[in-house]
């Protein structure tokens, strides 16, 4: 494991890196952020967005949760759609799971969660039906997830209104493999 130090380095190595051939990399950041893409991704380490799609920075605006979900009363989520939509005018919006999803994992097992948990994984549970949460695979699950979240993002009420000019894409990201898949 890394030691503070040990990050700090590698930070300098990073600046280093994108300085190397233009001074003023960072410069442009400075003046405000037009991303291309708004991410809906899960939470898991072993998927980051911006470095799956070997992206720069400020192209992608993420959200990131708990299997990668979108839940109407989860205002951080709201917010996070909100500014994409009306002050960024991002006009695709990706939503990326996984394979081996511990989140859609624990929805298929349907044991016991710990409070912190247990409501979020509900939300994967209606979104999911019993009958496939039982009878598919995990990552057919993981899959199915993505397209029920496509499906409520649609209806989100900050959505509603942008039907026409955003388009909304589901997408499977293989951890063993490294490759993303169009759901």
């Amino acid at each position: 494991m890394d030691t503070m130090e040990d990050l700090l380095r590698r930070n300098q190595q990073f600046v280093q890196e994108k300085t190397s051939g233009m001074a003023d990399y960072f410069q442009r950041f400075s003046d405000g952020q037009s991303p291309d893409y708004f991410v809906i991704s899960c939470s898991d380490s072993r998927i980051n967005p911006a470095v799956t799609f070997m992206g720069d920075l400020g192209e992608f605006f993420v959200h990131r949760n708990v299997g990668n979900q979108v839940v109407e009363s989860d205002q951080s989520f709201t917010a996070a759609l909100f500014y994409a939509l009306n002050v960024l005018n991002i006009k695709k919006i990706l939503i990326i799971g996984h394979t081996n999803c511990g989140a859609i994992n624990a929805a298929c097992q349907g044991n016991a969660l710990p409070k912190e948990l247990s409501p979020w994984i509900e939300n994967i549970e209606k979104a999911v039906s019993e009958e496939e949460r039982k009878s598919l695979q995990i990552d057919d699950v993981s899959k199915r997830n993505v397209q029920a979240q496509v499906e409520n993002l649609k209806k989100h009420p900050v959505y509603q209104g942008h039907e026409d000019s955003v388009t909304v894409q589901g997408l499977i990201y293989d951890v063993g493999s490294g490759k993303i898949d169009i759901i």
